[in-house]
């Protein structure tokens, strides 16, 4: 075993000489945050999806947490990125933040999602950097939860998102 003096980027880029400017999506940058609720009726079906509300593809995902009504029975869901509707709507990556997310109890205190299906080493990450691409492709993305197996009940299903511009 050895001492070691490990330092992150910010930490490299600060002791520098000459001082390299650390970007704003990784030291210093501007919080935003993001909500929304959405009603899941016991009508609902396999694959429907819920949009809450639009991230950039520059933005970096402080933290993203559910609430919910407890949704009882065989719940299932996934929480990922589509296009907004005037795009096609398409998913484009649906289980990019979490996938067999069970809301069968309820949360008032939030569950942490932004890390239980990204690699934790990926912290930092742009959104379009967590989708693999090789390049920004300046986009607004819907964050949006996906029903996968439904469950028996209705209620309230909230997300609440802090985000970092990347740019």
């Amino acid at each position: 075993m050895a001492v070691v003096n490990t330092k992150s980027l910010a930490i490299s880029n600060r002791d520098a000489q000459p001082k390299v400017l650390n970007p704003g999506y990784l030291d210093g940058g501007s919080l935003r945050t993001k909500r929304g609720t959405v009603e899941k009726a016991t009508t609902d079906s396999d694959t429907s999806v819920y949009r809450f509300f639009a991230i950039r593809s520059s933005d970096v995902v402080n933290s993203l947490e559910i609430y919910n009504d407890a949704l009882a029975g065989a719940t299932s869901y996934k929480v990922g990125l589509y296009l907004p509707a005037k795009s096609g709507g398409a998913a484009v990556s649906d289980a990019l933040f979490a996938t067999g997310l069970s809301l069968a109890s309820a949360s008032t205190t939030g569950v942490n999602l932004t890390f239980s299906a990204v690699d934790i080493a990926k912290v930092g990450y742009r959104v379009w950097e967590l989708l693999g691409l090789t390049a920004d492709p300046y986009l607004e993305y819907d964050v949006c939860l996906t029903l996968v197996t439904a469950g028996s009940a209705a209620g309230s299903i909230s997300l609440r998102a802090s985000v970092v511009n990347g740019t």
